[in-house]
């Protein structure tokens, strides 16, 4: 299981048989929406701006774009 969070700007990765988390991102903003797995690459938006892509297995970033108009954060 795949949830990210508001409160500390982080994606974490459940084992669903023991329930220990199997890796963790953090992100330079919260993070609102559901991430996407798609053939073993997961797929998040930060409020950085960033959209991420990172090995669903490992949790190592495998590309960001910066997706905002620009730097600006509220």
């Amino acid at each position: 299981a795949y949830i990210g969070s508001s409160a500390d700007d982080t994606l974490y990765a459940f084992d669903l048989k023991s329930g220990n988390v199997c890796w963790s991102y953090t992100t330079g903003g919260p993070i609102r929406f559901a991430p996407q797995i798609v053939a073993e690459r997961c797929y998040l938006a930060s409020d950085d701006g960033y959209v991420y892509c990172l090995n669903a297995l490992t949790g190592e970033p495998i590309w960001q774009f910066h997706a905002a108009r620009e730097q600006r954060q509220i």
